[in-house]
């Protein structure tokens, strides 16, 4: 049986590492225009119902989710969710999604806490071939939303950001 804690982290993980990037693969412009209007909430919300769906303690209040979003380029937007504290590895201190105008393409990023770094590890999913979610993970993280920007930045390959 497992604990409340082990509970919790369990569905939190699934939620920042599944559901999110499947949300975000799958229903695009759907996703990101919710996102946009309700901002954190949106993210809060998603989060308690998960918890709730699963019988497990929410143990995070409204305040704890955090937005931010910027234009990279003229092609490239980023929004930034940052979440409350990671208790274990894995958990996300924050979420990334960066997209195009056009609401066509899309990469989903995490920083999660690690035991390998004081500031978390950048981690992203991507689609194969195959439609399937791909974990890839990149490299120590910036330790800071505008840190993590630029290495995002770096490291997308997908958009000309400069």
């Amino acid at each position: 049986m497992m604990t409340e804690q082990a509970n919790r982290h369990s569905t939190r993980y699934i939620i920042e590492h599944w559901m999110l990037p499947k949300l975000v693969m799958d229903s695009g412009r759907d996703f990101i225009t919710k996102l946009l209007k309700d901002k954190e909430s949106f993210m809060f919300f998603i989060s308690i119902n998960y918890f709730n769906k699963e019988g497990v303690n929410f143990p995070y209040t409204q305040d704890q989710y955090k937005y931010e979003s910027a234009q990279l380029a003229d092609d490239a937007y980023l929004v930034t969710l940052t979440m409350p504290e990671p208790e274990e590895d894995m958990e996300c201190y924050r979420i990334h999604i960066l997209f195009n105008a056009e609401c066509t393409r899309f990469m989903y990023f995490v920083t999660e806490k690690d035991e390998r770094s004081e500031t978390g590890v950048l981690c992203g999913w991507n689609t194969n071939d195959k439609g399937e979610l791909v974990h890839i993970e990149y490299e120590t993280a910036g330790g800071s939303t505008e840190a993590e920007r630029a290495q995002i930045i770096r490291v997308s390959g997908i958009f000309d950001v400069k």
